[in-house]
């Protein structure tokens, strides 16, 4: 299985300030595969923190399927 994942930061005026780009390769035998595409996989990474960073979209590519996801979300300012 190969897996590409994107991360992809802007400001509050959807100006890119960075990506960061993974992939993940796993050797998983064809019933977990196939399980793994109803029920996804835990992922988890860090993402260096920009106090201009306001979007963060995720996008998740995999290669044996050609199925592709992503998930789109508006930070919040941390009340200190």
């Amino acid at each position: 299985m190969q897996i590409d994942c994107g991360a992809f930061f802007a400001d509050k005026h959807r100006k890119i300030l960075g990506t960061k780009w993974w992939n993940v390769r796993e050797q998983l035998r064809e019933e977990n595969y196939l399980r793994a595409l109803q029920t996804g996989i835990p992922f988890s990474a860090v993402i260096p923190k920009n106090v201009q960073c306001r979007i963060l979209k995720i996008v998740i590519y995999d290669e044996k399927s050609g199925r592709i996801g992503s998930k789109y979300v508006e930070l919040q300012n941390k009340k200190k």
